[in-house]
């Protein structure tokens, strides 16, 4: 189930600065609502974009005011961030594969989209990047390792952009911008990895052929999750890659509701 839930967009990171519970009431008092300004600062929690799970870019509505960000999450680190018009990816792995619970739609089914960022370019964050991008004709943003990947696949070129997060880099779209900034992909001890696996494998059913095979083609849409670099100038041994920061030119209206 994807969750749909509206906040705010700070002016240097992105934060979801508050929400609404599903009953549509505030969890907590915010004080920038206080005072002449509060009437910007009331919940809309009548609006559809800020109450319905369908995603925006499968054909959801927008926000009814330009200045509300609606954030919809759809599980691993995917999210749906639409802001002033414009719709923000936040990676694109969405056909897992029927070993997974249903997300209530497929990769074929995201018809609008402005801009993906793809966190780093194991499978479980660009496997449906090339297809998506190529459908709506987004601009598709990512580390090196992750824009070799995406360009052996259909779609065109010009729409891929590579960055590395090493400073400088601040991509201008309409309405927002981005700054990639380099981050360092989790290292967990080979104990630790080695004893998660053998929990799991105790309890986890083993796929049919069928499933297999469906992973196996998904694997191929992206990079295997092994410990080894992403930028071009990395030297450690981690897998790192850029974090986004987002700005805008003016802090929305705080609004949102989320779906359970």
């Amino acid at each position: 189930m994807h969750k749909p839930f509206c906040g705010l967009l700070a002016c240097a990171l992105l934060a979801l600065n508050a929400g609404c519970s599903v009953t549509g009431v505030r969890p907590f008092t915010d004080p920038r609502g206080v005072g002449a300004s509060g009437a910007k600062q009331t919940m809309e929690a009548g609006d559809p974009a800020c109450t319905i799970p369908t995603l925006v870019s499968t054909g959801g509505s927008f926000p009814a005011r330009a200045q509300t960000l609606a954030v919809r999450w759809t599980g691993y680190a995917n999210f749906e961030l639409v802001y002033n018009g414009q719709i923000l990816l936040l990676d694109t792995y969405f056909d897992r594969g029927s070993m997974y619970p249903p997300l209530g739609f497929k990769a074929a089914d995201v018809k609008r989209a402005d801009v993906i960022l793809i966190g780093h370019g194991h499978l479980d964050h660009m496997s449906d990047a090339a297809s998506v991008g190529a459908r709506t004709k987004a601009v598709v943003v990512g580390a090196p390792v992750t824009t070799e990947k995406l360009l052996t696949q259909a779609i065109d070129p010009t729409q891929v952009r590579t960055v590395t997060g090493r400073g400088g880099e601040v991509l201008q779209f309409k309405g927002f911008k981005v700054e990639p900034i380099l981050g360092r992909h989790g290292e967990p001890p080979a104990d630790i990895v080695g004893a998660f696996e053998r929990a799991l494998k105790s309890v986890a059913t083993e796929p049919t052929a069928e499933q297999a095979a469906e992973l196996a083609a998904i694997r191929q849409r992206g990079t295997e999750p092994v410990m080894a670099p992403i930028c071009e100038a990395a030297t450690s041994s981690a897998t790192v890659a850029p974090v986004w920061a987002l700005s805008a030119g003016a802090a929305p209206t705080v609004s949102g509701k989320p779906a359970i």
